[in-house]
């Protein structure tokens, strides 16, 4: 039977006198519709227009499972910046907590635009195993980077970032000094 067989039969099954079939229709049809969705998108992913990638990404954020959230991981490693970084954007939005470490395992590989994108997303989802990951980076980082990886450790507010806070208190920049103040005020209390 084909996919539109498969369609056809469905769409009869949505004036079904019962609800509850009207239900288990219309969500195996969705179903069916995001599988077809999904196939398009990742033949447009391997398009050659940079405008039709992002496209994609975003359509496949919008693709509930597993499969969609595996494309956008190894997305965030895409040669092309943009749609690496529009792969991070659309995780930020899912704030699935089995993204923490597969973001933190390749954050140190990232470029620095993906980087900081990724850092967003960590601070999002608010998950203590990014803190270490985080502290050991961000002297490496340029200033947008040290910025976003600051917010995120105040997001997260595990009190085992203090020591690296309290360090980017002395940075040149007034907006990294800033963002320092802020996440040590968002630190859980201390001990003692």
């Amino acid at each position: 039977m084909s996919d539109d067989e498969r369609r056809q039969a469905l769409i009869g099954l949505l004036d079904d006198p019962h609800p509850a079939v009207q239900k288990v229709a219309n969500a195996a049809l969705e179903r069916l519709d995001a599988a077809s969705s999904f196939q398009h998108l990742m033949t447009a992913l391997k398009s050659s227009e940079k405008s039709e990638q992002v496209r994609a990404i975003y359509g496949i954020g919008k693709i509930p499972g597993d499969e969609s959230l595996k494309v956008l991981v190894q997305a965030l490693r895409h040669p092309i910046e943009d749609v690496a970084a529009a792969a991070a954007r659309v995780l930020s939005e899912m704030r699935d907590p089995r993204l923490v470490k597969p973001l933190v395992e390749g954050l140190a590989s990232y470029s620095s635009v993906v980087q900081t994108a990724v850092l967003e997303t960590l601070g999002q989802l608010r998950d203590r195993r990014a803190v270490a990951p985080i502290s050991q980076l961000i002297d490496g980082l340029d200033d947008e980077g040290r910025e976003r990886a600051v917010q995120a450790l105040g997001r997260i507010g595990d009190a085992a970032a203090e020591s690296v806070l309290i360090g980017q208190l002395a940075s040149d920049n007034p907006r990294i000094r800033a963002a320092a103040a802020m996440a040590i005020g968002n630190l859980a209390p201390a001990d003692g």
